[in-house]
């Protein structure tokens, strides 16, 4: 049941990434525009060899005219962070 619900939230997460790009947000995933078919990689926890955890953090990028011109979405580390 938790995956499955994990799954849901992960889902609408992308659906919501997909909005902004249509309507002219640049998403970017470790600074690279990635095809859609990638974007899942954000769910995916990584370890180091030092036992560093890294997970995305998105950052929203302010347009001129107000509203999101970009988001990044960057891998990072954090050592001691538990699954």
């Amino acid at each position: 049941m938790k995956t499955e619900n994990n799954k849901k939230i992960q889902e609408m997460y992308l659906e919501g990434l997909k909005r902004y790009k249509a309507q002219g947000v640049r998403i970017t995933i470790d600074g690279k525009e990635l095809p859609e078919e990638q974007w899942d990689k954000i769910f995916r926890v990584a370890e180091r060899s030092d036992g560093a955890s890294g997970f995305y953090m998105a950052d929203y990028i302010p347009g001129e005219e107000g509203g999101i011109s970009e988001i990044h979405l960057d891998r990072i580390y954090v050592k001691g962070l538990k699954k």
